[in-house]
């Protein structure tokens, strides 16, 4: 009777959420972290469930108990995550290391200590760095929730636990653990803040997708020009029936968008016996686009707009006209009046005269200097 209710509870059981990969970080954690806890310290483990999950802060704090060893975790971005480590688990790993061999039974009744964490944190940083490798490795490092965090030496209780977490949701990951064949089992547990994405400028977000953009079609159509033509002629249109065109539509093609949206003007050409455009100075929407062509187009021969001729220099004056004197000057210059007259060349304007001065001196006899 009871096997049939057993298999009836298993049926009406509600089904289990499935975490994409977690069948496989289970199976890296079950050959990990016996052969870590064997090689560190002698140490049977078997790894039991592994539990995937998501929780409010509320829940995760009211799963913690208050014998339960609490490290704090951060990450690059200085996200907090905890690391806790069960009674008893944390007892079988003091028992080991202490006196060699793990007893069997309940652990103590006691809080954890700040000694507590120093003695058990080499065992938990080889099982998470390892496991953080092999995650890794495999691509699994989205499934694996405490990748890139790293511990802190520092112990918390219940109430320091509290404050350090974010108001967030938090991925859980709960591994059970049996030691020494079963003489006690454990649990260490993991909750990581689940983060939202980051918001990208309008910047970064241009440079992340700019090489998708690159392969994806932008369909284009040239317009040479629009022609109004009667209904009743559109009707009898027909194969080689010829529709005048202005010459200057030649030079005012407009390049648009599958929706009629205005790119750039262009003027029609040909390259290698096809038919092509040449984008125009100045686009349409004020963007400068010139140098650009579609097809590869080249301007025919004669299309580029000629630089205007230079005038003809002057030609140099004759020399006799430069010394004539019948040159009438180019205008009429204003008389300048009140000015006196400038002396002659050869010094002989009339100078005044200068007044007599008196005669210098006679020298003082001075007598005659020592020898």
């Amino acid at each position: 009777m009871s096997e049939a209710v057993s298999a009836l509870r298993k049926k009406t059981a509600p089904a289990k959420t499935a975490v994409p990969g977690g069948a496989s970080i289970g199976a890296i954690l079950r050959k990990l972290m016996p052969r870590v806890a064997d090689q560190a310290m002698a140490l049977d483990v078997m790894v039991g469930e592994v539990k995937f999950g998501t929780s409010s802060k509320s829940d995760v704090m009211a799963d913690l108990g208050d014998n339960d060893l609490i490290y704090l975790m951060e990450d690059q971005r200085e996200t907090r995550a905890i690391c806790v480590v069960k009674p008893g688990l944390l007892a079988a790993l003091i028992e080991k290391q202490v006196s060699g061999r793990v007893s069997e039974g309940a652990p103590p009744d006691r809080v954890a200590t700040r000694t507590d964490g120093i003695v058990v944190a080499d065992i938990v940083d080889r099982w998470t760095e390892a496991a953080q490798i092999a995650a890794v490795d495999d691509g699994l490092d989205d499934v694996l929730p405490f990748v890139g965090f790293r511990r802190f030496d520092r112990v918390l209780n219940k109430r320091n636990t509290d404050l350090s977490l974010d108001p967030v949701d938090f991925r859980t990951l709960s591994i059970e653990l049996s030691l020494e064949g079963g003489a006690k089992t454990g649990e260490l547990c993991f909750a990581v803040p689940v983060v939202e994405p980051e918001l990208l400028s309008p910047v970064t977000a241009k440079n992340r997708i700019h090489k998708h953009l690159a392969e994806i079609e932008a369909p284009m159509v040239a317009i040479l020009t629009r022609v109004p033509v009667a209904m009743e002629r559109v009707k009898k249109l027909a194969v080689d029936d010829v529709i005048d065109v202005p010459i200057s539509a030649l030079m005012n093609v407009q390049l648009e968008g599958t929706n009629g949206h205005k790119i750039i003007r262009a003027r029609l050409g040909q390259l290698n016996g096809k038919k092509a455009v040449r984008l125009s100075f100045g686009a349409i929407g004020g963007e400068a686009a010139a140098g650009l062509s579609v097809l590869g187009a080249m301007p025919e021969p004669g299309a580029m707009a000629r630089t205007p001729a230079l005038p003809e220099p002057l030609a140099p004056m004759s020399p006799d006209l430069v010394d004539s004197p019948d040159i009438d000057p180019p205008g009429d210059f204003p008389a300048l009046d009140g000015l006196p007259d400038l002396p002659a060349a050869d010094g002989t304007a009339d100078l005044p005269e200068l007044p007599d001065l008196p005669d210098l001196p006679e020298l003082l006899d001075l007598p005659d200097l020592p020898n």
